[in-house]
């Protein structure tokens, strides 16, 4: 399955996170395989995948230390209700893409942002299917620089009362410096 998600759907619009969006994003739920360029996506994917057994595994079967290659660039998100989700970890190559000053701790659907609600309806559908899901895009760097990112969202179990946790990897692809204005 893959749709194109709005640009605003992944990262804030410039009026909440100065000079930064997402183009040109493309949303797949990964089923069986996974095409992608990203080896820390591939990585993660394959773990969940072999963890999963029919269903998401839950978050206690994950230990971030047995896997230090994608420790940078993972990001956590935790279900505190239904339609609100909390970032509970992001590593050092995420906050260099979206930085903590201009990115909330947490989004529900009451949001009047766009974005935050798009974003909530995201992962409410990762939740939902009990899948992973890729997302390619383009980032507006804080400089204005063009960044190709690839990331995944594998959806954990918490508990047996219906909780759930997002593991998010994602990864720049390639950057291109900001185009010359004439």
């Amino acid at each position: 399955m893959r749709k194109t998600m709005p640009p605003a759907a992944v990262v804030p619009p410039s009026s909440q996170r100065e000079n930064s969006s997402l183009t040109g994003a493309v949303v797949s739920r990964l089923d069986d395989d996974i095409d992608c360029t990203s080896e820390k996506v591939r990585y993660m994917f394959e773990w969940w995948r072999r963890a999963a057994g029919g269903l998401p595994p839950y978050w206690s079967q994950f230990d971030i230390t047995d896997h230090p290659s994608i420790i940078a660039s993972v990001f956590l998100v935790k279900r505190l209700a239904a339609r609100s989700w909390f970032f509970t970890l992001k590593g050092e190559e995420v906050h260099a893409l979206f930085p903590s000053a201009k990115t909330p701790d947490s989004i529900d659907g009451k949001s009047d942002s766009r974005w935050a609600k798009d974003l909530v309806d995201y992962y409410e559908e990762v939740a939902a299917t009990g899948r992973c899901h890729m997302v390619r895009g383009t980032i507006t760097g804080l400089y204005g620089e063009e960044i190709d990112i690839e990331s995944i969202d594998c959806p954990f179990r918490e508990g047996d009362f219906g909780r759930m946790a997002i593991l998010g990897v994602i990864e720049k692809i390639a950057v291109r410096p900001k185009q010359a204005t004439a």
